[in-house]
């Protein structure tokens, strides 16, 4: 047998009628394929990195089970057409597993991803009163040495040009 883990993404104002039906959809599925659940967790509501359909926040579900078939291909589309569903993705996690031993010991489920810390977490007092913004970590070096920095007389702008003792 091999074991797969699928986490989905639902929108956030799902009912719990609503996910335990899509749970049970998924089980159905996978006791039709005679695959064997680990582990089927609610992650919980959190916030997004970037809009997903037009969603700043979903929630999230993790599955682990072992399988012989093909039923991720039944559990991905049973996902695609499921209208509370934003995004989806599966893999396999390892191609021969002793199934009765992992059915034995499934081990704890995996905890959810920490929260991102916020974008500008490291800006303190010491940032820019007016930006919000630090730029303390900012590289500004000056031109590289093997180029000469020669003003154009006729417009007034600067240019750079290439060393004419540097070889080429």
């Amino acid at each position: 047998m091999r074991e797969y883990e699928t986490i989905y993404l639902t929108k956030p104002d799902i009912t719990s009628e609503a996910g335990a039906k899509l749970k049970e959809k998924l089980q159905g599925a996978l006791e039709k394929f005679g695959a064997k659940t680990l582990h089927q967790v609610d992650w919980g509501k959190r916030k997004l990195a970037y809009e997903v359909k037009k969603e700043k926040f979903g929630r999230y579900f993790y599955l682990s089970y072992l399988s012989e078939g093909n039923v991720t291909a039944e559990l991905e589309r049973l996902l695609k057409y499921d209208d509370s569903v934003l995004k989806f993705i599966s893999v396999q996690v390892a191609d021969e597993v002793d199934a009765e031993a992992r059915l034995k010991n499934p081990g704890t489920p995996p905890s959810p991803p920490e929260e991102p810390a916020s974008r500008y977490a490291s800006d303190s007092a010491s940032s820019s009163e007016s930006s919000g913004r630090s730029f303390a970590n900012r590289d500004y070096r000056a031109p590289r040495e093997d180029r000469n920095l020669s003003a154009n007389s006729d417009t007034g702008e600067e240019a750079y040009g290439e060393d004419e003792n540097a070889d080429s």
